[in-house]
């Protein structure tokens, strides 16, 4: 089973995207994502297609499980 962390932001012209942290430690707690979410904001760590991230929307822990599918 994998973990991946979806952290979804508004951006200066009003969309919404989401950030993926895949491989989550299992460890990481609400207070943690809330506090990375305010720093990508607060240092405007990223741009997408030239707009900056003006808030935080929500997030997510979402848990995959990989079964092989054995074909002849």
């Amino acid at each position: 089973m994998e973990k991946r962390l979806d952290m979804k932001f508004v951006k200066s012209d009003g969309k919404k995207v989401t950030v993926k942290v895949h491989s989550l430690k299992d460890d990481v707690d609400d207070s943690a994502i809330d506090a990375l979410m305010d720093y990508i904001v607060s240092k405007n760590l990223f741009k997408f297609s030239g707009e900056s991230i003006v808030k935080k929307e929500s997030a997510e822990i979402v848990t995959t499980q990989t079964e092989n599918v054995h074909i002849n």
